[in-house]
């Protein structure tokens, strides 16, 4: 998970170890500052952000061959509806 607010990070980061979920990192950085290990993702999912070419493009980098994304926000003005 990549959370570029420390509180948030902190949180999420307690929430995978009470849960003792061994696959979750958590990352305290920006999407744009962070540098995955290339095609490791097979989910993204966002909430207040703006699904646009710019985003699909940034997380495009990282993603498998195989993968989704999930918004909270309406994606109809990029025709992922």
């Amino acid at each position: 998970m990549v959370e570029a607010r420390a509180k948030k990070a902190a949180f999420l980061r307690e929430v995978a170890r009470e849960l003792n979920l061994a696959n979750v990192t958590v990352v305290n950085l920006r999407l744009e500052d962070w540098s995955p290990i290339l095609h490791s993702a097979q989910l993204v999912t966002t909430r207040a952000l703006r699904i646009d070419a710019e985003l699909l493009s940034l997380v495009r980098r990282f993603m498998s061959t195989r993968w989704s994304v999930v918004s909270l926000r309406d994606c109809s003005s990029v025709g992922l509806d």
